[in-house]
């Protein structure tokens, strides 16, 4: 496996959970690079609805009908 994933995700995610689970995923795949940006939870849903970041980590509270899902 190789390639780049683009994650955005709110601080509380990258500070509190993230960090582990990401060392992990490294130490297993190498030669997968891993672009991290530190946003709000609106900015993710966001750039994951316009395909800016290929995965999102946001808070809970945030209204989950606001992230379109493909319908394959």
């Amino acid at each position: 496996m190789h390639g780049n994933v683009r994650i955005w995700a709110n601080a509380s995610a990258i500070t509190q959970f993230m960090p582990e689970d990401l060392a992990d995923l490294v130490r297993a795949q190498p030669p997968v690079r891993i672009s991290l940006e530190e946003k709000t939870s609106e900015q993710v849903v966001s750039a994951v609805n316009n395909g800016e970041a290929g995965l999102g980590i946001f808070a809970d509270n945030l209204a989950l009908r606001a992230i379109r899902l493909d319908e394959a």
